[in-house]
């Protein structure tokens, strides 16, 4: 996977006793100065983090309050994503004791050990509020507000996607944005709950630690760290014998073993399953898959517009590039191109030119994370190369049928898995 992006938490991860020291400081510019982009996720209030953290510019957004508040250093602009906290709930806490509080857009902020008195509080006025603590600190913010979502409303912002996010955090309110980004890592003063569930212990604390993350990121994307990814695994079917294979989307590629209208269809079915997960996929399908055929004669194969997308191309026209590429701008779209028109030579033509321009955006921005391409034998019809079709993403999902070689497809040293498609569909018909 290509990291686009990375979030942190400032107290306890960039910051040493509220402070971020002239090396950390060095590794975030580092960072940003690769292309990539930085986020601050924090509970503290953008006041008292604008007086505590002057550099606050060197990050491109920042999530303050827990989730409750966006703002771009950039333009200085503030945007409140929670409502604020009722009149009554804040009068009722200063007379039943509790203090120091401090009131921000959306959180209300004290320490332990109010935290009780702050639950009867929430209780005993009716109120949809939460708790969440970090640290000694008991922040009160409406339920279903955190740093997870905080998070997912500056990447929407950005035209960013969580699969290309790496997240960095140490303490009990990190929990939900370092699971909800693609991959978390955890500083070494961590608490022991959030180091369990990282992808990623780092052997240095504080600011130290993320400058060695950083290292590892702008050094190969944590490609060391591939196999610590298990919950993104999807457990298929393998293509040889009666055992399971492990496919991971963004670190390997996959082969659909099967009859071409099976195989196609367990395709779609995948493209689906991507989609509801957050992957942005980009659907090539060829002569065959554009037209309805059946599985066994029977189930009819699911179309290819079953995916929610945009559809270009068609029957009688080919898609531009151009098309394809403007509508793969937010990460949340997904495209369907349909290249069935025209003769072998232009759909040749078309679909080189396709994968080329997806090469590039790939590149660029870490995404479609994965391209499904026509079957291998299509390809080989059309007189291309799989080979140069298929180099340069890191996730492939290509239908081939039974006894066709696929050894020699991919680019040496790519991670490959094959999948059985019968066995596939029948477990997806199970499921549903």
């Amino acid at each position: 996977m290509q990291y686009r992006a990375l979030a942190c938490d400032y107290d306890g991860t960039i910051a040493t006793d509220g402070r971020v020291d002239e090396a950390t400081l060095a590794s975030l510019q580092r960072f940003a100065r690769s292309g990539r982009q930085l986020l601050l996720v924090t509970g503290r209030e953008l006041p008292d983090l604008k007086r505590t953290f002057p550099e606050l510019a060197i990050f491109h957004y920042v999530v303050a309050e827990n989730g409750g508040l966006l703002y771009v250093p950039s333009t200085q602009q503030e945007q409140p994503i929670a409502d604020g906290p009722p009149a009554r709930f804040l009068q009722e806490l200063i007379a039943r004791g509790v203090g120091p509080i401090s009131v921000g857009h959306s959180i209300v902020a004290t320490w332990q050990p109010h935290e009780a008195t702050v639950l009867a509080t929430i209780k005993d006025l009716g109120l949809d509020l939460q708790v969440i603590f970090n640290k000694g600190a008991v922040m009160i913010l409406p339920t279903g507000v955190n740093k997870a979502t905080g998070l997912a409303a500056a990447l929407r912002e950005m035209k960013l996607s969580r699969h290309n996010v790496v997240a960095v955090g140490d303490a009990e309110n990190d929990h939900s944005f370092l699971q909800f980004a693609h991959f978390g890592a955890a500083v070494s003063n961590a608490l022991p709950a959030l180091k369990e569930r990282a992808e990623l212990v780092l052997a240095e604390d504080h600011g130290k630690g993320v400058s060695q993350l950083i290292d590892y990121i702008l050094e190969n994307d944590l490609r060391n760290f591939d196999s610590r990814l298990t919950r993104h695994e999807w457990l298929l079917p393998a293509a040889h014998g009666t055992e399971d294979a492990m496919w991971t989307p963004g670190v390997a590629h996959l082969c659909v073993q099967g009859p071409e209208e099976a195989a196609t269809s367990a395709q779609l079915e995948m493209a689906l399953s991507l989609s509801e997960a957050g992957y942005q996929c980009c659907l090539l399908v060829g002569k065959a898959g554009a037209v309805p055929a059946s599985v066994n004669g029977s189930s009819p194969v699911k179309r290819a517009d079953a995916l929610p997308a945009i559809s270009v191309g068609g029957l009688d026209q080919l898609p531009q590039v151009d098309d394809v590429s403007k509508n793969l701008r937010h990460p949340d779209q997904n495209v369907h191109a349909i290249i069935a028109a025209g003769d072998a030579a232009e759909r040749a033509a078309c679909l080189s030119n396709i994968a080329a321009r997806l090469r590039t955006r790939f590149l660029e921005r870490g995404r479609p994370h994965v391209v499904l391409f026509p079957p291998l034998a299509e390809i080989r019809e059309l007189g291309l190369s799989p080979q140069e079709l298929l180099s340069g993403f890191e996730s492939v999902i290509l239908p081939v049928t039974a006894g066709e070689e696929t050894a020699d497809i991919f680019p040496f040293g790519s991670p490959l898995v094959c999948c059985d498609a019968g066995r596939y569909l029948e477990s997806r018909q199970r499921t549903h």
